[in-house]
């Protein structure tokens, strides 16, 4: 993907007009690249909440872009189980 610092990045504009734009999101970015080593090709979840929900990793669904602007649509966190996910795993489930 390239980089066009002037695209959104996020969901449709809130009723509030939020969104982050994609300079915003790539100065985060650079500002951890140059603190820690990055995978990319790891997958990228989006922290998200406020007054209604409780703040959540959601899953990228897919990226569009248009010659005004990148949008990212995100997939809401499904629920797990722990105890299921290590016995299907085959880790021990009580220490």
């Amino acid at each position: 993907m390239e980089r066009d610092d002037r695209a959104a990045v996020g969901a449709e504009e809130g009723e509030n007009g939020e969104h982050m734009t994609a300079a915003k999101f790539l100065s985060i970015y650079d500002k951890v690249a140059r603190l820690i080593s990055l995978d990319v090709t790891a997958e990228i979840r989006f922290e998200y909440g406020d007054e209604n929900f409780p703040p959540s990793n959601y899953h990228v669904e897919n990226i569009s872009e248009s010659e005004a602007e990148l949008r990212v649509p995100l997939r809401l966190p499904e629920t797990t189980c722990k105890a299921r996910d290590r016995r299907q795993s085959g880790e021990a489930c009580c220490g």
